[in-house]
């Protein structure tokens, strides 16, 4: 939930700053992304930097009537656009790994974890696809370049650095942090590598949970 104006100025900020979040708990109403947006402005005033998008927009942010919130919704224009217009980087969610989305078998190589946390599977009756997350996401960054984003958990491509130095070269306003990453480097240390030192500017240090 949002903070609701209770946001403190960091006592550190150069070393620590605060982001907001977004209440999507009236959605429903018309006008949601102008007070989206006007609620944003408040949370800066109260020391936001930043603005937090959690994994539930795209998977269980929904209207009334059970229809999904993409993550390109116009409806949310106002509020990218009061991130460009406040420079204000937008620490962006989408989705879970790609294997999380498909079923858990001998071929899904996430088996093991989601034999032990069954509660991370996103299955195709529940969620939208992988695929189908991805480009919603793609489109939001392409329509709002002037919104800075940073793609939490490399793009859930770090399996795929190829496609995810495309995407970055294809969108310069996107950044991406190495949150919860480390296992899909490491099997390919030298493409891993390359891939740093070319987006050097453009990769976050970033930590998960643990």
């Amino acid at each position: 939930k949002r903070m609701l104006g209770m946001i403190a100025a960091s006592p550190a900020p150069d070393r620590m700053v605060v982001f907001a979040n977004v209440d999507f708990s009236d959605i429903d109403v018309p006008g949601f992304g102008r007070r989206a947006a006007a609620r944003l402005e408040t949370d800066v005033a109260a020391g936001a930097r930043g603005l937090k998008i959690f994994k539930n927009l795209g998977l269980s942010v929904k209207r009334a009537n059970g229809a999904r919130v993409p993550l390109d919704d116009a409806e949310l224009d106002p509020l990218w656009a009061a991130c460009a217009r406040l420079k204000l980087p937008v620490l962006i969610h989408t989705g879970e790994p790609a294997p999380f989305f498909e079923p858990v078998d001998v071929t899904n190589e996430r088996w093991l974890e989601l034999q032990v946390h069954p509660q991370r599977r996103r299955p195709a009756d529940t969620f939208p696809a992988f695929e189908a997350l991805m480009a919603e996401r793609d489109r939001l960054f392409t329509r709002h370049r002037d919104t800075m984003f940073i793609a939490a958990h490399m793009g859930f491509h770090a399996n795929d650095l190829g496609r995810l130095g495309r995407m970055l070269d294809a969108m310069p306003n996107v950044y991406v942090e190495t949150g919860a990453i480390l296992a899909e480097l490491g099997r390919q240390p030298r493409c891993a590598r390359e891939f740093f030192t070319k987006y050097q500017d453009r990769v976050l240090f970033g930590k998960d949970s643990w």
